[in-house]
């Protein structure tokens, strides 16, 4: 059972909004890469039908 999008919203792939990019993890010894601007979607936050709101973590712009 997948979760029902707010009204209003319509159902969609993160593909359709977004661009997924794989990569290296910024270093964690440079504070500057961290921050609020981009959330920081991981692999254990992914294979749920339940809708990602927050995550643990996020880049700053250097960091993404």
């Amino acid at each position: 059972m997948t979760a029902e999008p707010p009204r209003g919203w319509c159902a969609c792939t993160l593909e359709d909004v977004s661009e997924i990019v794989t990569g290296n993890t910024p270093p964690k010894n440079t504070p500057a890469n961290y921050g609020k601007t981009f959330p920081w979607v991981k692999p254990p936050d992914l294979g749920s039908d339940t809708p990602i709101t927050t995550t643990a973590e996020g880049l700053s712009e250097r960091g993404g």
